[in-house]
């Protein structure tokens, strides 16, 4: 749901997401994130870069569970934002295919992240800055029909070709049906939803949680 630079700002800017009490815009909220973080069996104090933090609810979340946590998002608005609200939480504005750091991060998340169009450029920095035994942590829409363009075998492929090894993929569909639920009671609006051309592309929307390894540095 990332999409290119300007059609993030477009959908994650959109006045609708501000009704949404936790601030999070993406299915399974913070639950979903601890869910990624217990995949990887991250130690306390690991260096972990959440990319597309949004108004950084997650590296908040993150860093009181003691890990040295940071974000970026493309948008000023919302880095802005999330300094607002937090001031002392590392956050940047940067987009995901120039990430401004040398690398030696433990984990990185992407949730809600990737799109077709920029998702190589995007897992390619990625890759970058992960240190030796480093961890990917995705969460995305994909299409439960296996002949759908963003089924669980694209997702593997980009993984693969990327210099992923994917250690685990579950089903979080069920995150997705809430998610929208509450847009609905909330906020009463689904459009934003629709803004995504991933999410207007499935046949059958679902929902995944993805645990992946660098290539030859060994499981997580």
């Amino acid at each position: 749901m990332y999409g290119d630079a300007a059609d993030a700002v477009n959908i994650y800017e959109l006045d609708l997401w501000t009704d949404l009490e936790d601030g999070i815009v993406r299915p399974g909220g913070l639950a979903l994130t601890k869910r990624l973080m217990d995949l990887a069996e991250l130690q306390p104090g690991a260096a972990i870069l959440d990319v597309g933090c949004g108004q950084g609810t997650a590296v908040a979340y993150l860093r009181t569970s003691g890990f040295d946590a940071s974000g970026v998002d493309c948008s000023k608005k919302l880095i802005e934002q999330a300094l607002s609200a937090h001031p002392y939480l590392p956050l940047m504005q940067a987009d995901a295919e120039d990430l401004p750091f040398d690398g030696g991060f433990d984990g990185v998340l992407l949730e809600c992240v990737l799109s077709d169009a920029r998702a190589p450029r995007i897992l390619a920095e990625c890759h970058r800055i992960l240190a030796p035994g480093g961890v990917l942590m995705v969460s995305d829409l994909y299409d439960k029909e296996p002949e759908g363009k963003s089924s669980v075998t694209f997702w593997h492929a980009l993984m693969n070709e990327a210099g992923f090894q994917v250690l685990r993929f579950e089903d979080h569909t069920q995150a997705l049906r809430d998610f929208v639920g509450r847009m609905l009671w909330e906020s009463a609006d689904f459009g934003g939803l629709y803004v995504c051309e991933r999410y207007k592309a499935l046949i059958t929307p679902g929902y995944f949680a993805l645990l992946a390894c660098l290539y030859n540095t060994g499981e997580a």
